[in-house]
């Protein structure tokens, strides 16, 4: 416990970070054809994105603050309401230790449910008075403005302010700044040691500490993305049924946190995409005005370093009815019907069809904006993998087309797809099947990968009395996922579109679905199968398909994350995973270095040595502030 009076260093600095330049791709990945999707900003992600780890924290309902109670021991007693905070979310009073008060303190979750944060001591910095305290690790040392804080591995790590500005004086307590263990030994984006020892010349080694302003990324987390061309921030933008409309609405880059609802601010996308010379991939909430895109294209405009292309998409997989994705499905549903009241179609059509438009009417105001520079947009239209109606229904948009002239096509770049495979394992006609390949040990991975790579399902379980769309792939889920390849590049080539994949790799999941011994078929199998070396070789097997055909660029995903019962996505369970063990992360490492990208004009040209291990800003650079 202490009670500090000042500190020096400011909640702007945090922005510097946004000016560091890059011209262009980097040696790593300008041949690159592939990119990744990134998991989100939280607490118990397993990936280490930023250096100041005050920015995954919430209350775990997607706020920043739970209103905890000191005699009722409540975590949190859900007054979010009467919490009087600043713009940046601080507190600026608490109610205090009277016993008639709902809550006394407030609390937020670093670390908790992670087994995989990193150990060691921990700098927490802010500015003002009060009191903070640290539940979880342990304080070794105090004094105005700077605390030390340990974290033993296994532990959790929830920060509470008990009291704030008790001298009424208007200095709360704020810029918290929580600042994770370790440093570099050089100027190197991807340079981390754990200390000076780890140094050749111990003297050139710099804290965390004193560069996390110029840095922001961890090194870790940049060298394990530093190879992959393209960035899609579907997850990290929190695209899904977010409902924000207005561009003012948005989450700021200067908040207290990045991992609320809503969503990381573009800044960070635009400073992560900056620093490792990657293409990024936006995806915009679907509730978003006009005047939102029209900021959003200049706020790109103004702070995307180099020349490279950027990707742009309405919404993530507005087909999809399952949770949470048929919010926006339905947002748009509506939208249809009131955009074409006097006409009758089935939901679905006034669904696809207005995502058609409202794709097409996002395109023409960005690439209007970057005037000049519209070639570096590449305005995409997501489509379904397996149903080429529905991709056909947002490209043609024939509700709309058939009063102003214009399909939705017409000025899209890019039909993106989920290139995905083995996602029929979770049929419900599998399940008697699965259950015993998972009792089985060994040779129940073994049929699986027969499975994957030549078919058992089909012989075990056709029924001439079915569809054929309800049959097993008859020779297994890679030749499926080939199929479905070049069924949807023959309906991009006919607008001239590129086919990417704006996610893609293995699919074994129940999504979260453990009811009739699912929960043990997802160990036994589908995570065995992810940690199985035999994985890697049925990514490079669909990675090598996919180049074959003549589509674009592919992205993975995901980058680095938990498995579960939810699934196996990420290459990576956890930051400091070594290569060797993550297979998948391997395979696709190996695939990239191996396999320079393929499709015209795809070439990236080199930033003049601004790569992932240059030299930080100038002085004079790192003094511009990001847009407002």
């Amino acid at each position: 416990m202490k009670t500090p009076t000042y500190a020096t260093l400011t909640a702007g600095a945090l922005s510097l970070a946004l000016s560091l330049p890059l011209l262009a791709a980097t040696s790593d990945n300008a041949n690159s054809g592939v990119g990744i999707n990134l998991t989100g900003i939280n607490y118990w992600s397993s990936q280490w994105t930023t250096l100041d780890v005050m920015k995954h924290a919430s209350n775990g309902s997607g706020q920043l603050w739970a209103t905890s109670n000191a005699h009722t021991w409540e975590y949190n007693t859900g007054d979010q309401a009467l919490l009087d905070l600043d713009e940046q979310g601080w507190p600026r009073s608490l109610p205090g230790d009277s016993p008639d008060a709902p809550f006394h303190y407030v609390t937020t979750i670093i670390y908790h449910d992670n087994p995989h944060h990193p150990v060691g001591e921990f700098v927490v910095l802010y500015e003002g008075e009060g009191e903070l305290y640290y539940s979880g690790p342990e304080l070794i040392s105090s004094e105005p403005g700077r605390d030390v804080v340990r974290m033993a591995a296994n532990s959790f790590f929830h920060l509470q302010i008990h009291t704030t500005d008790p001298n009424n004086t208007g200095n709360h307590i704020r810029n918290i700044r929580i600042i994770t263990p370790g440093g570099s030994c050089s100027d190197a984006a991807t340079d981390y040691a754990a200390s000076a020892a780890d140094c050749a010349n111990p003297d050139q080694f710099v804290s965390f500490e004193h560069s996390y302003q110029e840095r922001l990324f961890h090194p870790l987390f940049l060298d394990d993305m530093r190879q992959f061309r393209t960035l899609r921030f579907m997850q990290l933008l929190s695209t899904i049924d977010n409902p924000v409309q207005h561009w003012a609405q948005r989450n700021q880059y200067d908040y207290a946190s990045w991992a609320l609802n809503g969503g990381s601010p573009y800044e960070v996308a635009i400073a992560m995409s900056n620093k490792l010379g990657a293409e990024p991939w936006y995806t915009l909430p679907v509730r978003v005005d006009d005047d939102y895109i029209r900021q959003f294209a200049r706020l790109l405009k103004t702070q995307s370093e180099g020349n490279s292309a950027i990707y742009v998409e309405f919404g993530n997989e507005l087909w999809n009815n399952a949770w949470p994705y048929i919010f926006d499905g339905l947002y748009l549903e509506e939208q249809g019907k009131a955009q074409w009241p006097d006409t009758s179609y089935h939901d679905i059509e006034y669904r696809m069809n207005y995502y058609g438009l409202r794709s097409a009417q996002m395109c023409d105001i960005i690439k209007a904006e970057f005037a000049e520079a519209a070639g570096r947009i590449q305005c995409v239209m997501g489509g379904q993998t397996g149903v080429p109606w529905i991709s056909e229904q947002a490209l043609n948009c024939p509700i709309h087309a058939a009063s102003v002239g214009r399909r939705c096509a017409d000025n899209m770049d890019v039909l993106a797809v989920g290139s995905y495979f083995a996602g029929y394992f979770a049929d419900q006609k599998y399940l008697p099947i699965l259950r015993d390949w998972a009792s089985n040990g060994a040779e129940g991975l073994n049929n699986l990968f027969e499975e994957m790579d030549s078919g058992i399902l089909y012989g075990l379980t056709y029924n001439p009395d079915e569809p054929p769309w309800w049959q097993a792939p008859e020779h297994g889920a890679l030749a499926q996922a080939r199929d479905n390849i070049q069924g949807n590049l023959a309906l991009a080539q006919q607008d001239g579109l590129m086919l990417a994949a704006y996610e893609g790799g293995q699919h074994l999941t129940y999504a979260g679905d453990i009811r009739d011994g699912r929960d043990t078929i997802s160990e036994a199998l589908f995570l065995s199968a992810n940690r199985d070396p035999r994985m890697a070789a049925a990514f490079t097997n669909h990675l090598n398909d996919w180049q074959a055909s003549g589509a674009g660029l592919y992205v993975v995903f995901e980058s680095i994350g938990r498995w579960d019962s939810w699934g196996a996505f990420p290459l990576k369970e956890y930051q400091t995973q070594s290569r060797e063990l993550a297979h998948k992360f391997d395979a696709v490492q190996r695939f990239i270095e191996q396999t320079p990208c393929w499709w015209a004009g795809c070439e990236q040209s080199l930033n003049d040595g601004n790569s992932a291990n240059s030299q930080p800003a100038s002085d004079e650079q790192a003094s511009m502030q990001p847009a407002r």
